[in-house]
């Protein structure tokens, strides 16, 4: 049997050196274990921190990548990162409704002057007006989905939101219906206070 010819490389015969090391040979593999330590993100003083931030941290803490927290919601990749730089030009309640409970991990840590509730940070109810408000943003309710509820005009949402008018008490019955909220009094309204010419 005749042997076969020794591979050369042009200046001599094929040696192991010309081969590299022995892992790089056929057959073998070289298995490599990396450990990565996750990053974390600190909120070292959360009440002074932005919403973008606080956003941040709870995706982070959550242990979610921005592409994970958008497959999930279906926000869009776009979206998220706009939020966390602050940068987005307006705050859709929707998207928020959307992310909140993937992120309800630390909401106490991240808004604590708030009891760990984001909209009473963002829109906080001290008045009929702004509770409202703050109430549109929990169900994702635009200013139009609002009148189209309690059938009323736009402009008239808006007065209610801004304390320049109170809802009538047909409107009040409809909110409550709106709201779940059969049997219970409106918040700032029965009890006399915050009335428009206060």
């Amino acid at each position: 049997m005749k042997r076969p010819e020794p591979l050369t490389t042009g200046s001599g015969p094929l040696t192991r050196q010309d081969l590299g090391p022995p892992w790089a040979l056929s057959g073998n593999e070289l298995r490599v274990k990396r450990r990565i330590k996750p990053a974390y993100f600190i909120l070292p003083e959360p009440t002074k921190a932005t919403l973008g931030v606080r956003l941040r941290y709870l995706r982070q803490q959550a242990v979610l990548t921005i592409e994970e927290l958008c497959r999930k919601t279906g926000v869009s990749t776009g979206a998220i990162p706009k939020l966390e730089r602050d940068k987005a030009p307006v705050l859709r309640p929707w998207v928020l409704e959307r992310i909140l409970p993937f992120l309800s991990k630390s909401l106490k840590q991240a808004f604590p002057e708030s009891g760990g509730d984001p909209y009473d940070f963002l829109v906080p109810p001290v008045t009929f007006g702004k509770w409202l408000r703050n109430q549109g943003m929990r169900l994702a309710l635009q200013v139009k989905d609002f009148a189209t509820r309690l059938r009323v005009e736009e402009f008239t949402v808006i007065r209610y939101e801004a304390d320049q008018s109170r809802p009538d008490p047909a409107v009040q019955q409809r909110l409550r219906r709106l709201l779940k909220l059969d049997g219970k009094p409106l918040p700032f309204l029965e009890d006399g206070r915050n009335r428009p010419d206060d």
